[in-house]
């Protein structure tokens, strides 16, 4: 499914997430019978913090890299072709350099038990790839996937890419029962005739879920199932903190390993981001 994976690792005393990230990657990049695997790039970034001015301090102690080359022995053993990547500096910087540079599908991220880790918030909020996020204690595997469908390309492009890995994937709309259209059957009746036209009348039965929190409605949704998938447009800092969104909310709480869809060059601002919500 993906062939260029970016896969981050903390090196934290804590290697829940780290053996979260790597089982996903062992997943998703082992090659199959007649099929090829993909390339690994495992990355450690130790950060160097930034003052209010600008510079930078000395870099934050995080781990040994001895964990990164043993986990690059690891996956090469069962066929994967690995870069190991340890670097100074700012993760999101290094992150954005490798995923361009490289060409890469898809970012893995860890998710501490506790919750989101800044470092992983921030990638889900600008990386300019998909994004995994893998919760600690996360397996996955290649059952079935629910996707948050709201039409836009990016979601109707993670349908299209999950069906090529995943035995079923069930597309889930979330409606507002508050909005203009109150007949609930004619709602339901206008989702699933814009559902066949723009995936096809083959295309899974799309379900459709009345609410006015769609991360609640998702999570419930997935709860029986191996993956959660969601489009997004993709969020600046300042953007995320006054719009919201949907994605992260669902990062900081699924407890399935969490798709969160976006293409190359679909990265959304404040001002893009009003105008398309308008």
């Amino acid at each position: 499914m993906f062939k260029q994976i970016l896969a981050l690792v903390s090196l934290s005393p804590n290697a829940g997430p780290d053996l979260a990230v790597l089982d996903a990657v062992r997943t998703l990049a082992a090659p199959l019978p007649g099929v090829p695997g993909g390339r690994v790039y495992l990355l450690h970034v130790q950060e160097r913090p930034r003052s209010l001015f600008g510079r930078q301090g000395a870099p934050v102690q995080s781990g040994s890299p001895e964990r990164l080359d043993e986990a690059a022995r690891a996956l090469s053993h069962e066929g994967v072709e690995v870069v190991v990547v340890h670097r100074e500096g700012r993760l999101t910087e290094e992150v954005e350099r490798i995923v361009h540079e490289e060409e890469v599908d898809l970012v893995v991220v860890g998710r501490p038990e506790r919750g989101w880790g800044d470092h992983g918030l921030r990638v889900v909020r600008l990386s300019d790839a998909p994004v995994l996020v893998m919760p600690e204690g996360a397996r996955l595997s290649r059952g079935a996937a629910v996707i948050g469908m709201d039409f836009s390309a990016n979601a109707l492009r993670a349908y299209n890419r999950l069906r090529t890995f995943f035995a079923a994937v069930r597309p889930v709309a979330v409606v507002d029962p508050a909005g203009e259209q109150t007949d609930a059957d004619a709602l339901r009746q206008e989702v699933t005739a814009t559902w066949h036209e723009k995936a096809g009348v083959a295309a899974s039965a799309i379900l459709v879920v009345e609410s006015t929190h769609p991360a609640e409605a998702l999570l419930k949704a997935s709860e029986s199932a191996d993956l959660l998938a969601v489009g997004s447009r993709g969020l600046t800092p300042l953007a995320a903190v006054l719009l919201g969104s949907t994605a992260e909310k669902l990062g900081a709480r699924c407890p399935n390993p969490l798709l969160v869809y976006r293409e190359a060059g679909t990265r959304r601002g404040l001002f893009s981001s009003l105008i398309g919500a308008s």
